[in-house]
């Protein structure tokens, strides 16, 4: 069990849990001799008890204690205390390199000056004749100071010391996706498996994603033997020297810490080249029908999802870039909100079955006009234009190009009418809320048109999961045609995103087929990386739907959000998933920033709501909440607002909002989820259990996704009942 506040170990008091890993707890704690805080790891019981397990503790204490560099963690003591074992080192304020990550990846000149560091303390570890052997992400710190490398729980000491590259039953010690090939093959160790290991930190912190990937370890491990990583977006000579690093031999390899420390201070006086960057604004609607504007907005979107699938090119996503629509900001204020270089701005007037698109490519950095070009088209030839609008950005930033020849942008469908359609459609599927039904009714016109279009097939089952979801709709009724919607744009167009997202969705949470789910996220995202619903929906996958891998859901999360970083949708899913692993002061700002970006967006304004309530700061919920419910009775809004009620002594209001869900029950479909949580706050145990099982019977949503894990539904879980309502609905054991 983890260490409560206040518990002594010797003349140390702990304050607070900082992490947690495979070699230990790590506490913030008070040095109640010296008046200083420091960091505290704990050895579990378990470990201690294990010979091999208190070996390693023993060699880790030893090998920190030999090393003092500015840029190792310093040790202070060791202890033991009640069969319990501890390192006391100094407390470090920043965060890890692996959760910096998550928000993308580091500018070249930035990630060069941490690599120095990191390869200046392993090269001094090497002297002291230390091999960390698993040094990542998590085992470096990133302070006001600069970088410091932790956690040498697997370090091997060269003087003679008996390799311990596997345990007994024959488990690989260390971290898959960071071993060096002789470390991932159980071979002998020397200090180049560090520079592999080096190799592999560094390639993600340039590249935003990792060397070497897999489903499963044993995949990992067969990359790291096998695979060569795609080429980083940097200069040629940094990506030759983080390859000399990962070289599988390891006599290719740098042979010290100290020449790779020397080839990056000579790349880092190196010119450095720019990722090229842009962000595609909302064009202009020019057309005397205000309804065209979901055709331009349509347009730059198309653009925007074309030009992401372009290696090497850093482009901004939708929700970010439209969030200056309707804003007289100037080019190089949206610039640096973006932190991006170039902008294309236009305007579209359609008329007829005739389009004019204007278009100008703007570099921020001096104002300058790269590129402009006016497209008069019949409107059958839009696929055309994308084309040809996409192609002339790439060559004006002088990005490389593969398979120059090919076509960039794919004709979806030959009747422009139904296309027109879809981009409606999707215009008003992005607003969420009471815009999901009118969205549904776009695609569903757009496939009476084309039947065989694979992205409208996709917005149908997107729009019937949101509306489930969303409570709009009754989930037995409804999810069968989602899946049939989703199989169909998959089967339709097997390369789109959209369509393996949305197939992702249904299997998730209509089929709870997780593997399914899991594969069909992976391939939406390796389809397109920036694929913002995708990436959140796939996050919270993670953290919510019986899976419970809340380290891996917030990383998709705070990806997105650093995709997206001006989106509230970003902003508000975000907020939720922080308050699921109970981060609620983040989760405010979070939920309060989305509100600021767009007032109007639910999901951003239930989440800062719901973060209140969690918080305990019930008032501040009930001011964000009761609005939301009073004009639009909205189920999300009742999430938060009965239980607040509660808190703050306002029982009959809370009485109030029940009972009328209650009668709009017999009227049209209300997630029992909703019912049996206001119950269970009421105290009315016999009716939550009661509506648990209507649930069941309704395959309700919410209740798949959040009961497992809702703090309202301890009073339930704690109940004997429970287990039968676990067992009747087949879900899977909590981690």
């Amino acid at each position: 069990m983890p260490l409560s506040t206040g518990v002594r170990l010797g003349s140390y008091t702990i304050e607070a849990m900082l992490g947690a890993g495979g070699m230990g707890e790590v506490y913030r704690a008070r040095d109640t001799r010296l008046n200083r805080t420091v960091a505290v790891k704990v050895v579990p019981a378990d470990f201690s008890n294990d010979p091999e397990s208190r070996h390693r503790f023993e060699r880790e204490a030893r090998a920190i204690a030999a090393l003092n560099h500015p840029h190792i963690c310093t040790l202070y003591d060791v202890g033991s205390h009640d069969g319990i074992d501890f390192l006391v080192m100094e407390y470090l304020a920043g965060e890890t390199l692996a959760a910096r990550l998550v928000r993308g990846p580091l500018p070249a000149h930035e990630a060069i000056r941490y690599a120095i560091e990191i390869a200046s303390a392993l090269d001094r570890a090497h002297q002291a004749g230390i091999i960390h052997r698993d040094l990542k992400p998590g085992n470096i710190m990133l302070t006001e100071q600069g970088s410091k490398v932790l956690d040498f729980g697997l370090a091997k000491l060269t003087d003679g010391e008996v390799d311990v590259t596997r345990t007994a039953d024959g488990t690989v010690v260390g971290t898959a996706a960071y071993m060096s090939p002789e470390q991932a093959d159980a071979k002998p160790l020397d200090p180049r498996s560090d520079v592999f290991s080096f190799g592999a930190v560094l390639y993600e912190m340039l590249a935003g994603r990792r060397a070497f990937g897999g489903e499963t370890i044993a995949q990992i491990l067969a990359a790291v033997l096998r695979d060569e990583p795609p080429r980083l977006p940097v200069p040629a000579a940094l990506d030759s020297l983080v390859r000399r690093c990962l070289a599988k031999e390891s006599s290719q390899r740098f042979p010290s810490m100290a020449e790779v420390k020397a080839a990056l201070e000579g790349a880092a006086t190196a010119p450095d080249q720019e990722t090229p960057s842009i962000a595609v604004l909302p064009f202009a609607n020019m057309s005397s029908d205000p309804e065209n504007e979901y055709f331009s907005d349509g347009l730059a979107e198309e653009i925007i999802n074309t030009l992401t699938a372009v290696e090497g090119l850093r482009v901004v996503a939708r929700a970010s870039s439209f969030s200056f629509k309707g804003k007289r900001a100037n080019i190089s204020e949206i610039a640096s909100q973006l932190n991006i270089r170039h902008v294309l701005d236009g305007s579209v007037r359609k008329a007829g079955n005739r389009v004019r698109v204007t278009l100008q490519l703007v570099d921020a950095s001096n104002g300058y006009q790269l590129w402009s070009e006016r497209y008069d088209r019949e409107l059958a030839d839009i696929f055309d234009v994308q084309d040809e609008i996409a192609r002339s950005i790439v060559q004006r930033l002088k990005v490389a190009l593969g398979g120059a020849g090919s076509r960039f942008v794919k004709v979806a469908t030959s009747n422009m009418e139904a296309y027109q359609l879809y981009l409606k459609g999707r215009a008003m599927l992005y607003k969420r809320g009471p815009w999901i039904r009118p969205a549904l009714e776009s695609f569903q016109q757009a496939l009476a048109l084309d039947p065989d279009y694979a992205q409208a097939w996709a917005g149908v089952a997107d729009a019937h999961t949101q509306a489930c979801f969303g409570g709009y709709l009754r989930p037995r009724d409804t999810m069968p045609a989602a899946l049939d919607a989703a199989t169909r744009a998959v089967t339709g167009d097997p390369t789109s995103a959209e369509a393996h997202s949305a197939l992702a969705c249904v299997s998730l949470i209509w089929e709870r087929d997780f593997p399914k789910a899991e594969r069909e996220f992976r391939e939406a995202l390796r389809l397109n990386p920036q694929y913002i619903q995708g990436r959140c929906w796939y996050g919270l996958f993670f953290l919510h739907w019986g899976v419970l891998r809340s380290e891996e859901g917030l990383a998709e999360l705070w990806r997105a959000f650093a995709i997206d970083p001006l989106s509230a949708y970003t902003s508000g899913v975000l907020s939720f998933g922080l308050s699921g692993v109970r981060r609620f002061d983040e989760a405010i700002a979070q939920g309060r920033s989305g509100v600021e970006q767009d007032p109007d967006s639910l999901v951003a304004q239930i989440a800062f709501g719901m973060a209140y309530h969690w918080n305990g700061q019930h008032d501040e919920s009930i001011a964000v909440l009761e609005p939301i419910y009073t004009r639009t009775s909205h189920p999300w809004a009742v999430l938060g607002i009965v239980p607040s009620y509660i808190k703050v002594g306002r029982n009959k209001d809370a009485l109030s909002v029940y009972e009328k869900f209650l009668d709009r029950q017999t009227r049209e479909y209300v997630p029992p989820f909703i019912l049996a949580l206001c119950a269970a706050t009421l105290g009315d145990l016999d009716a939550a259990f009661r509506h648990c099982g209507e649930a069941i019977e309704e395959r309700d949503l919410q209740f798949a996704a959040w009961h497992a894990w809702w703090p309202e539904f301890e009073p339930l879980r704690s109940d004997p009942r429970f287990a039968d309502i676990r067992r009747r609905f087949n879900a899977p054991r909590l981690a």
